[in-house]
């Protein structure tokens, strides 16, 4: 043992700019792969149009960002009827596919048609999937009152009620002080999502009331 220490040693001591080149090298191969990925999903074909609901957007200590939910992240027990076609469970940060079919008319937001932990059997009907994991901390608004909320406890890990997902969509930096103007009018806000056929997801463009919003 004492040995291969003393080796190790050694290899450290004459190698060491070599090895420090070496993880430099990786690590930018490891960025350098993480954009090509981005962008490849960036450039899918495949898109839907989300509809946005408003939420507390604003961080001073990392510039402006906007924190996005969309009316497809929470769905209460009347909608999880509809949506839930194989009568499955849900347990706390599973991985739950959402299919998507267009709005009625052109430029509308899609809409979600249906759920299930198995992708495959979305992609037998469906084209457009998105990729999201359930939550627990989301309080579902009570079906007779859109203002009371209803909170489930902590503890629990059965959504036979209802279903609350994040797509890894839920943020979007903007330039300093620009995010307040989004905030005002963020349930006129839609955002372009690109989709994978994994179904994820990335942010292609955001849009307030119909117009894309461009920064300079």
């Amino acid at each position: 043992m004492k040995v291969l220490i003393t080796a190790l040693k050694n290899i450290l001591r004459n190698y060491r700019p070599q090895l420090f080149l070496g993880i430099v090298v990786v690590q930018l191969l490891v960025l350098a792969g993480m954009v090509v990925k981005r962008q490849q999903l960036l450039a899918s074909p495949n898109s839907a149009l989300l509809q946005c609901e408003p939420v507390d957007p604003r961080s001073l200590l990392s510039g402006d960002y906007v924190i996005l939910r969309y009316t497809i992240s929470d769905f209460n027990p009347r909608e999880m009827q509809r949506l839930n076609i194989y009568k499955e469970s849900y347990a706390y940060d599973e991985t739950v596919y959402v299919a998507l079919e267009p709005g009625a008319a052109s430029g509308d937001p899609h809409r979600a048609v249906a759920l299930s932990k198995d992708l495959a059997k979305l992609r037998e009907k469906h084209e457009l999937i998105l990729r999201g994991k359930s939550q627990r901390d989301y309080q579902f608004p009570a079906e007779n009152d859109g203002e009371t909320r209803v909170e489930f406890d902590n503890d629990f890990d059965d959504w036979r009620e209802g279903l609350s997902l994040r797509y890894g969509v839920e943020e979007y930096f903007v330039p300093q002080y620009e995010g307040l103007a989004i905030e005002n009018d963020i349930a006129k806000t839609t955002v372009e999502v690109a989709l994978a056929a994994s179904g994820e997801s990335a942010i292609r463009r955001l849009f307030l009331d119909g117009e894309e919003v461009l920064f300079y």
